[in-house]
């Protein structure tokens, strides 16, 4: 602890004086925690700049989200709140107070003041749970909670920045005054959503005018007074200014020392560009000094507030220690709840250690650190016996500022030009800038502040008026620092104390007195229930004293705590709990532990303790313990209570005697309360001042022995209370028996149906059921007191008993009335019975002694009946029978009923005996049109009460009702139509007229009424359109006219239209005829006529838009051939005529389905050399009974392959598709063509065209007239109808080869290979084919060598491979010779051999 004074003592020093410690090296400042060391001045500079700069960027973050208020310098807190949820947390913080003290809700007001300091720590409890609960789950309560703090610290920082503005304003010589005034307006403006730009503008103008040396002093110039004179008269201006408490030593201003009058010339301009600078700049205030001096403005009254400290206290010792309950003492839980729950927080660190300081420190330490002189009387009203509050206060100053500084980063200097703006910045920017509450909690910059801005506003103002308001914790209004007049002693209830001194014997005291040596004073306080009523005394002997709510000094100071020093020299905390079994304890913290409670420690430490002791020292040290003790009331001795004698007598004197003793051996007083009524009885009432008055009272005698006379008998309750000196008392109480004399019953005569009964003379023998029945009477007794029981048999089994002790009636006994025969008391009995009959009461009075004496009448109880009349039918019309009928319920066992018609009786219908169901009936036939009262009187029979009934009976006139109907309706034009009138109920005459609107249709004019009620009207001339027809009966007799109307629709002669198509279906292309065909519902005078329109597929037909209806056939016709493949919707429209109504055919569905079609294909060249075009040709037809141009494309392939795909063209009437292609490859090719078809037309494919690619022989050269093709390899050649006549091919290889119509006259196949070959229509006339490979050659319709058919020799030419045509022969041969010749010659020459000649 020593430590954190040291460091305490060094911040305070470097903010108060400079920043350097006495002590330390020269020139030198540490700061624990800053971790910075620098030579002294510049350091210094550094220091202060950088700390306040940053501490002004703390102060000026604030929530935007708030609503700002206009603030002035004098009105730093929000208004008081009575109702709401911040006010309703208020008042929760006053109960946990009570609850944690075991205070009952009466205490409520004295806990607003006199334990405000513990409500309000409870207050800053919840305020702290509301904190640090998310936003989306506070409580209403929690969040006005939050919103109020919020808003106290943007109202903070307000001021703030308010009071730094006035300290530059007046150090530039100009009024704060207007200053302030300006800041007013632009917070107004803030608040109240106004666009601020003028207020904001001139608040900055006002701030860069140029500095002043001097101000006004006294309204004149400053010239020519002395420094002193300057100084103290002078409206600021930076030659006089001086920097506020308590920094008074930072700036003095700066005029030469020793300068006897003031002039110009003795003051140093500032620096800066402003007046230039003369030699030398003077020191001129930073930024951050006037930030910090309006800081400790807004400081001040926090600082120098007495209860500021012990407030900021009690919030520590709650918040960390939880609420101290009367519970947990009894149960022995209170180590639980003292959990260190500061360990590490912020809370801990920055405010909860140094609070406990102040209890340690010195009178010369706090005067050390700036202590404003303590007002003892404030202190005291604040809380008698607290430490040196004012001390305590700086040391949290001080702390609030170490948090501060301890944290600060480097900053950037500001020059005098830079001030205006940067004091402008300032004050504009307090109201809008965000602030995060939840955050500082948890950081030590800010908790402390936040904590002491907490404190300041709830502390109590103080008392201006006579007027005080101590129902909230949060003031705006002037309260009271002193409460309502303490609670009153109660010895009975009140603990006293057991005091020894030095380890003395014990004595008991009523007080105790302690002596506290942090204030050097002496304290004398007593208990009443759980608080401390003080005398407090200052080391002087002066007794303090506190102004109470009527302005009158007062010496008594009540408190929920004592604050005293123990005999380990600690500061010390103590409440008085008590807990549910009556016992006191004392809970007790010590005061000067600067280290977090521990719930383990705490008790073997000292720091904490649950006793019902404590130990304290006085002025002259000697050690004192006190032990709580309940009063010590008196004891009595329950056997030693007698009666003498022991049995009494009504009337007899008797003597109480007893015994009792005193703890303390006080003297004692006896008193005896005697209840004089007997115990057992439920009422007495007495006649005072001419008022009736029920219930007990006592009597009360004094004395041991003491003696009384009892005026009645019964058993009596008697209480005896012991009192001592003190006023204590002791209570035991016990009965007394008193015997009674006889007594006698006497009930008032009967009252018969038959005379009349005056009240209270008489008793009431028949009652209807359910009313209560009373019975009247009176006792005849000796005495005026005696106890008197009277028991009521009610004869159904229900009994009352009556007495004349306790209240309240129905069974009541008046007091008793002195008569010649004695004293007669009256009573009066009420019973409500059950059910009818008759019942015997029987009444018997009895006293305490069991004697009895009875009386007996007899009660009737009637069963009340009800009547009820009913008429059948009702209303009914005149001359029409109604039957009455009454009935009585419940239903009785005879009596009659008397019908009347008003005042006169029915005749037939008077006396009519009741029926067993407890019905009468009359029936009549009234003949008078009108209503009709009519009443049945029931006679009433044995113990059934008579009862009456009424009803109105309306008899009325026959109204009639008039039903008109049209058969048919809606009717046609020329059809006839019958109108029918019914007329209910059916009339015995009359007519009725029918009319078309105003007109009488013709034939129907007052026609008479059938027997049945109705009259019929048939006509066939209403023309087209809707008719209003009324019927109208003439009414007859005692039957009232009516009428009825029908509206009738005449239309025009509905048709209707067929449809039918031919052919159907149809295909694409052909020819379809539609029919339509007219029906009328009815024939009319007239043929239709008119036209018809056709339609497909809702359009109309071109040509058939109106075509004429055939007045005969009635039919009409329409051609299509237009319409495409699919479904369609075929529609016809009959336009109508003046006489018959247009209709529409149902539509038609016309199926028109694909035409089908048919493709052929042809090639311009069947077969084609290698490497040449073909042209293919597709012509595609549409078939019969379709008709029209296909579209589309044709897709040609050579076998499964696709050679090209090409689009239709049509031409002539002709639709063809061509597709000219050389990449044929050599061979045979099955083409086809393949329509795709179209919506309107079916796919079709070609018969297969053979196409021929021949092999390309154009290469190979000639000899002796024909190919050279000798050892020609050509397998599998193509040579369709190829030209080879006298072809050279022996030895070659044409296996598989296609020679299908190829021409091989006289051609050399010698030795050739022909396996496989095709020669099909092939002419082989005259060919070699000596020692040629034949087989599998196809031979169809050949030629042979020979000059056959090979179709002739069974499709071969084996056997005819010689020529047989002489000339064939001949050429062959010689052209072999002639080719082994030129052989010859080939080799010769080859060989170097010339031919020869």
């Amino acid at each position: 602890m020593k430590g954190v004074f040291a460091i305490a003592r060094a911040v305070i020093a470097a903010l108060f004086h400079g920043g350097v410690r006495p002590g330390s090296p020269a020139g030198r400042t540490t700061v624990r925690g800053a971790g910075l060391h620098e030579p002294g001045p510049r350091r210094r500079k550094r220091f202060a700049s950088r700390g306040l700069i940053l501490f002004l960027v703390a102060v000026m973050a604030l929530g935007p989200n708030l609503q700002v208020a206009s603030v002035r310098a004098a009105d730093p807190s929000p208004p008081l709140i009575r109702s709401g949820p911040w006010a309703s947390m208020q008042e929760k913080a006053i109960q946990n107070v009570l609850t944690s003290h075991g205070l009952p809700a009466s205490d409520a007001w004295a806990v607003k003041s006199w334990a405000r300091n513990d409500a309000l720590a409870e207050l800053w409890a919840l305020v702290v749970e509301a904190i640090k609960t998310e936003a989306n789950e506070r409580t209403p309560e929690q969040q006005a909670a939050v919103d109020w703090l919020t808003g106290l610290v943007r109202q903070k920082r307000m001021q703030q920045a308010r009071y730094a503005g006035q300290e530059y304003v007046k150090w530039a010589g100009y009024d704060p005054a207007y200053l302030d005034y300006l800041v007013t307006q632009y917070y107004d403006a803030v608040a109240a959503g106004q666009d601020a730009t003028n207020e904001k503008q001139d608040l900055k103008n006002y701030l860069e005018l140029p500095p002043l040396n001097y101000g006004m002093c006294n309204g004149g110039s400053c010239v020519g007074l002395t420094l002193r004179q300057a100084q103290a008269q002078a409206q600021a201006g930076y030659c006089v200014y001086r920097s506020p408490a308590p920094y008074q030593t930072e700036y003095q201003g700066n005029i030469f020392r020793g300068t006897n009058s003031v002039t110009p010339l003795d003051c140093y301009q500032p620096g800066g560009g402003i007046g230039g600078i003369i030699g030398t700049p003077p020191p001129a205030p930073e930024y951050d000094q006037f930030v910090k001096w309006g800081e400790a403005r807004a400081n001040y009254e926090a600082i120098n507030n007495p209860e500021f400290a012990m407030t900021f206290r009690d919030i520590a010792l709650v918040v960390g220690l939880g609420t101290v309950t009367v519970g947990m003492v009894a149960a022995g839980t209170l180590g639980v709840t003292l959990a260190p729950v500061l360990a590490g927080t912020a809370f801990q660190l920055a405010v909860f250690p140094h609070a406990g300081w102040v209890s340690g420190l010195s009178s010369a330490t706090l005067a050390a650190i700036g202590s404003p002189a303590t007002n003892s009387a404030a202190v005291a009203a604040a809380n008698a016996g607290a430490v040196s509050a004012a001390g305590v206060g700086a040391i949290v100053a001080a702390v609030i500022l170490f948090v501060v500084v301890t944290t600060i980063h480097l900053i950037d200097l500001v020059t005098i030009e830079q001030l205006p703006g940067k004091i402008h910045t300032l004050i504009v920017e307090a109201p809008t800038k965000s602030y995060d509450i939840r955050s500082m909690l948890d950081d030590k910059d800010e908790v402390g502040e936040l904590y002491s801005l907490f404190v300041q506003a709830t502390l109590p103002l103080p008392m201006i008026t006579g007027a005080c308001d101590n129902r909230f914790l949060s003031p705006n209004k002037p309260t009271c620092l002193n409460p309502p007049p303490p609670p009153p002693a109660n010895a009975q209830t009140d603990p006293l104390f057991m005091v020894s001194v030095n380890g003395g014997q014990e004595t008991l005291q009523n007080t105790i007195t302690w002596y506290n040596k942090t204030t050097e004073w002496t304290t004398t306080a007593r208990l009443k229930g759980v608080w401390f009523i003080q005398t407090v005394t200052d080391s002087e002997g002066n007794t303090l004293s506190v102004v109470t709510n009527d302005e009158e000094a007062s010496q008594e100071i009540q408190s929920l705590r004592i604050m005293y020093t123990d005999w380990d020299d600690k500061a010390q905390y103590a409440w008085l709990v008590r807990d549910a079994q009556g016992a006191y304890k004392f809970v007790s913290l010590a005061g000067d532990s600067g280290a977090s409670l521990n719930a383990e420690t705490c008790d073997q430490d000292g720091t904490c303790a649950v006793s019902d002791s404590i130990r304290y020292i006085d002025s002259s040290g000697n050690k004192y313990e006190a032990r709580v003790v309940p009063p010590p009331v008196p004891v009595i001795d329950p056997a030693s209570i007698s009666l003498s004698p022991a049995n009494p007598v009504q009337g007899q004197e008797v003597e109480l005697r007893a015994q009792a003793t005193s703890p303390i051996g006080a003297a004692l007083t006896y008193r005896w309360v005697i209840k004089d009524k007997p115990l057992d009885d439920v009422l007495h009432c007495t006649i005072v001042d001419g008022s009736l008055v029920c219930g007990g009272h006592t009597v009360t005698v004094t004395g041991n022995p003491a003696t009384y006379v009892f005026p009645t008998s019964g058993e009596f309750e008697i209480q005896l209370i012991v009192t001592d000196s003190e006023g204590r008392r002791a209570t035991m109480d016990f009965t007394a028996n008193v015997t009674a004399v006889p007594a006698k019953v006497h009930l008032l005569t009967p009252c018969s149906d038959f005379q009349p009964c005056p009240p209270g003379f008489f008793n009431v023998v028949k009652v209807p059921l359910g009313t209560a029945t009373v019975v009247n009477g009176w006792i005849q007794h000796t005495g005026p007191h005696d106890v008197l029981n009277l028991t009521v048999n009610w004869g159904d089994g229900v009994s009352n008993v009556a007495t004349n002790m306790a209240p309240p009636c129905p069974q009541c006994i008046l007091s008793p009335t002195k008569m010649e025969d004695g004293y007669h008391t009256a009573f009066e009995l009420s019973h409500t019975y059950g059910r009818p009959g008759h019942y015997t009461v029987t009444v018997t009075v009895e006293y305490p002694s069991g004697t009895t004496d009875t009386a007996t009448i007899t009660e009737t109880v009637l069963q009340p009946t009800t009547t009820s009349v009913t008429a059948d039918p009702n209303p009914s019309v005149a001359g029409q029978p109604v039957t009455y009928t009454a009935t009585v319920s419940p239903v009785p066992t005879g009596g009659t009923v008397t019908f009347r018609d008003g005042s006169a009786f029915i005749s037939g219908c008077m006396d009519v005996p009741l029926a067993g169901d407890g019905t009468a009936t009359c029936t009549v036939t009234p003949t008078t049109v009108a209503p009709h009262t009519i009443s049945a009187w029931y006679s009433g029979h044995d113990l059934y009460e008579d009862s009456s009934g009424t009803l109105i009976h309306t008899v009325n006139s026959v109204q009639t009702s008039l039903t008109l109907t049209a058969d048919p309706n809606p009717s046609m034009v020329e059809q006839e139509v019958t109108f029918t009138a019914a007329v209910s109920p059916v009339p015995t005459g009359g007519t009725v007229t029918f009319t078309d609107g105003n007109t009488i249709i013709p034939g129907c004019d007052a026609l008479a009424l059938a027997t049945d009620g109705t009259a019929t009207c048939t006509t066939a001339g209403l023309g087209l359109g809707e008719h209003s027809i009324t019927a109208s009966y003439s009414g007859h007799d005692f039957y009232d006219g009516s009428s009825g109307t029908v509206t009738q629709t005449v239309n025009k002669i509905a048709t209707s239209l067929g449809l039918a198509a031919q052919p159907s279906p149809s295909v694409w292309g052909q020819e379809v005829t539609v029919t339509a065909t007219l029906s009328a519902s009815m024939t009319g005078t007239t043929a239709p006529s008119g036209t018809v329109g056709f339609s497909a597929d809702g359009t109309a037909i071109p040509g058939c838009e109106s075509r004429p209806l055939d007045p005969t056939a009635l039919t009409a016709t329409c051609t299509i051939a237009g319409l495409g493949a699919g479904e369609h919707s075929i529609g016809a429209a009959y336009s109508g005529d003046d006489v018959y109504a247009p209709s529409d055919a149902p539509a038609l569905t016309q199926t028109v389905q694909q035409a089908a079609s048919s493709t052929s294909l042809t090639t311009a060249r069947p077969v084609v050399t290698a490497g040449e075009s073909v042209t293919l040709t597709a012509t595609v037809t549409v078939l019969p009974p379709g008709a029209g141009v296909p579209t589309g494309t044709v897709t040609f392939f050579a076998g499964g392959t696709p050679l090209g795909t090409v689009p239709l063209h049509a031409n002539a009437g002709v639709t063809t598709a061509t597709l000219t292609t050389a990449s044929l490859p050599v061979g045979t090719h099955d083409i086809t063509a393949a329509y795709t078809g179209d919506a309107n037309v079916t796919a079709s494919t070609s018969a297969v065209l053979t196409q021929y690619v021949n092999t390309d022989l154009r290469g190979y050269p000639t000899f002796q007239g024909g190919l050279d093709l000798r050892g020609a390899q050509l397998p599998g050649a193509t040579l369709v109808g190829a030209d080879l006549t006298g072809a050279w091919m022996q030895q070659a290889n044409l296996t598989g080869a296609n020679l299908r119509g190829a021409r091989l006259v006289r051609a050399v196949l010698l030795r050739a290979d022909l396996r496989g070959a095709d020669l099909r229509d092939a002419d082989l006339s005259g060919a070699l084919l000596g020692a040629a490979r034949l087989s599998g050659v196809q031979w169809g319709n050949t030629i042979c060598p020979d000059g056959s058919n090979s179709d002739a020799h069974g499709g071969t030419c084996l056997g005819h491979l010689l020529p047989t045509v002489r000339e064939d022969l001949v050429g062959q041969v010689a052209r072999l010779v002639q080719a082994l010749f030129d052989r010859l010659q080939q080799m010769a020459w080859a060989r170097g051999f010339g031919w020869p000649g």
